[in-house]
């Protein structure tokens, strides 16, 4: 879902940071032993650059209203089998739980767990039973839906552990890049 927007951050973060330098090239500002630098130095940028887009897309989903949900169905679904891939997810289970919503007296139906798309996969099937029991043990459930486009919805704001791991792990990723480009620099 947020793939294609990822991969455009990361270029566009490199368009902009080349723009930049050739800018500061032609004003004389850097010479052209700094142009290799800081373009590699920008690599690093565009983790981090995703890292802030993923925050911000997980922002404007607090931003959604709370609502009442029914749970019409909840099914365990393998990703592997899911992905057809036996390399990707491989023991990964996942959570599909079916609801419905009524906004302004029209129904809703949606299989939407959280603000990233397979987000909760859990490795063994007590964590998914867990998982089940604390959040969607009643019928009725507390869900979001985006006041624009009231067909979107989720039932869980923020992010999985894993998600919040990989978020940060960008950033770690950047700034070492960062770091280690600026220190070869001083030699």
């Amino acid at each position: 879902m947020y793939g294609v927007p990822l991969l455009k951050i990361g270029l566009i973060s490199f368009i902009v940071t080349s723009i930049v330098v050739v800018i500061l090239f032609i004003l004389k500002l850097i010479d052209t032993d700094s142009i290799l630098e800081i373009m590699v130095a920008s690599i690093g940028l565009a983790p981090i650059f995703v890292s802030f887009y993923l925050i911000y897309i997980i922002y404007l989903h607090t931003k959604w209203i709370k609502h009442k949900a029914t749970v019409v169905s909840i099914n365990i679904v393998s990703k592997a089998t899911e992905a057809g891939d036996k390399f990707i997810g491989q023991g990964d289970i996942v959570p599909i739980i079916k609801y419905t919503y009524t906004i302004d007296g029209k129904q809703y139906m949606s299989n939407r767990l959280g603000v990233f798309e397979n987000d909760y996969g859990y490795e063994l099937d007590k964590d998914i039973d867990d998982f089940i029991n604390k959040y969607f043990s009643k019928k009725e459930v507390t869900m979001w839906f985006n006041p624009k486009k009231p067909s979107e919805s989720i039932l869980l704001q923020g992010c999985s552990k894993t998600k919040l791991t990989t978020i940060v792990g960008y950033i770690l990723i950047g700034l070492f890049i960062i770091i280690c480009v600026s220190y070869m620099a001083m030699l």
